[in-house]
């Protein structure tokens, strides 16, 4: 019976992770509606990055794995083009204003779906009666 109760559990939590994934998907495509920072500094969106990185060790120690390792890959290709884009265009001292844009309009997009892993985990664990510790 107990075996039974964690398959269910297991088997709500994928579900759970699933409609999440679903959700992120949907509100990837809405996210171009968002407004620009154009101003942005490299280290503005490095910090952005960084807090990325931060959300997602929250939703790993929260149970949301995949969501995690998703931010994280996402963060990750933010990371990899701002680099490609500074080394190609002369350093940080000279970063190409489209590639600002660029980058900026992903942080942004970005930034919504944290804000909703946010909510969700907290969501989350109020229906499991657990306290959340930031």
């Amino acid at each position: 019976e107990q075996e039974m109760a964690n398959h269910r559990r297991e088997q709500e939590r994928r579900e759970r992770e699933q409609m999440e994934r679903e959700q992120m998907e949907r509100r990837r495509h809405e996210a171009g509606h968002e407004p620009r920072h154009e101003g942005d500094s490299p280290d503005q969106m490095m910090r952005r990055i960084h807090a990325l990185h931060e959300a997602a060790e929250r939703l790993q120690q929260g149970g949301l794995q995949d969501m995690a390792h998703q931010l994280r890959q996402q963060a990750a290709e933010m990371e990899r083009m701002f680099d490609r884009m500074q080394h190609r265009n002369g350093g940080p001292d000279h970063p190409p204003v489209e590639a600002i844009h660029h980058l900026s309009e992903q942080i942004e997009q970005l930034r919504g779906e944290v804000r909703e892993l946010h909510e969700k985990l907290e969501r989350l664990t109020n229906m499991l009666g657990e306290p959340r510790t930031r």
